[in-house]
């Protein structure tokens, strides 16, 4: 219990590696029956600060670990991180299987609500992702454990699982909140696109589309913000990441949203959305 206290209070005051040597000492595997129930949300920041510094390796031992010997409490909330890390890869058929056996170890768990909705978005199945929230919000407002935010939350993913979810990744992403916000909002508001410049070649009966000066000029300056190329060997990929200056490009096109009326810019910015969120065709309002 010291220790669980300890490492909380670590990372509570943004000592990171501290907090990590200190839960790294909690979850060592040795007696994991000494853990109290107690140790979840540990357990879950252990897991974040490896997701921040990159050591992917040793995220992978702990949720193993757990998987093969921890309590049942946290082989439920291991489950839960595993089937959202196989939908961060599109890795569906993974996340399905994560899902059905953290069913089977925490099936009260209001987490596998917003699990359920978001898996079943992945897959296309939105209706059915609305008739499951609908279910789960009956269910555990029945059971009346939930606190007035996590009812809140439920009633709004029954009302509209796609909406809620994108607003939770948005909200997710700290720094980038706000602007991602900002361009969800232009996105939804943007007029009918100009009508693109093709021509179809008198021989072969094939259509050709030119750039027009205009939409090279509005790529140039949006260039100029994003700073990065497509890889055109790579299927979906840039040469460098365009996330490390986000804040910066998605300001400017909030700013110049006649950027979109080129074709070059539309594709950065698909591109760009896609390497961070997957393809969720769900994240417009």
């Amino acid at each position: 219990q010291a220790l669980l206290e300890a490492g909380l209070i670590a990372a509570e005051s943004g000592q990171t590696g501290r907090s990590m040597q200190i839960l790294e000492s909690l979850f060592d595997g040795s007696d994991w029956s000494r853990l109290p129930e107690q140790a979840e949300p540990a357990f879950e920041i252990l897991l974040d600060i490896y997701q921040e510094r990159g050591f992917t390796r040793k995220r992978a031992d702990l949720l193993d670990d757990v998987m093969e010997r921890g309590p049942l409490f946290l082989r439920g909330v291991a489950l839960e991180r595993l089937c959202l890390m196989h939908l961060d890869n599109d890795d569906l058929d993974s996340a399905r299987a994560a899902f059905v056996k953290a069913q089977q170890a925490l099936p009260d768990s209001p987490t596998l609500a917003y699990i359920e909705a978001m898996l079943l978005l992945h897959e296309g199945h939105e209706k059915e992702a609305k008739e499951r929230a609908n279910f789960w919000y009956r269910r555990l407002v029945r059971q009346g454990d939930l606190d007035e935010d996590q009812l809140e939350f439920l009633a709004a993913l029954a009302d509209n699982p796609g909406a809620t979810l994108a607003d939770q990744l948005l909200s997710a992403e700290e720094d980038m909140a706000t602007p991602l916000v900002s361009l969800q909002a232009l996105l939804a508001a943007l007029p009918v696109a100009p009508k693109l410049s093709i021509e179809q070649d008198a021989e072969t009966g094939r259509l050709h589309y030119t750039t027009t000066a205009r939409e090279e000029t509005l790529f140039a300056a949006w260039h100029e913000q994003f700073q990065v190329m497509v890889d055109e060997e790579v299927a979906l990929g840039f040469r460098d990441d365009p996330w490390v200056n986000a804040i910066d490009w998605m300001s400017a096109l909030c700013a110049h949203p006649e950027w979109l009326d080129a074709p070059q810019v539309v594709q950065d910015l698909t591109l760009a959305l896609t390497s961070r969120f997957g393809s969720l065709p769900w994240m417009a309002p």
